[in-house]
Parts: structure tokens; sequence; C-alpha cells
């Protein structure tokens, strides 16, 4: 799995995918907010 990484990382470069829509750089924070957002998880 993390033998593919170098490539996926290289993808991203090439489509110019900022770090900020990547989902597992999010912090806890930013992560939760958009649970909230979707109505994923309960905003009590």
């Amino acid at each position: 799995m993390l033998d593919d990484m170098k490539i996926g990382v290289q993808a991203a470069r090439k489509g110019m995918i900022m770090k900020d829509s990547v989902v597992n750089t999010w912090n806890l924070d930013q992560l939760l907010g958009f649970l909230k957002q979707k109505k994923v998880i309960n905003s009590e």
C-alpha cells in the first residue's frame, strides 16, 4: 500500500491537488466540521 504512495503523490501534484482538499491531511476540527456539514454526524 505504501509502495504506491510515491505514484499517488506525483499524480496529485500533476493534477494540482491542494492539501486542503485531501481528507486524510485534515486535523480533527476540519474533519468534524465537514462531517457535521454533510450531516454524517449529529451536531449536538
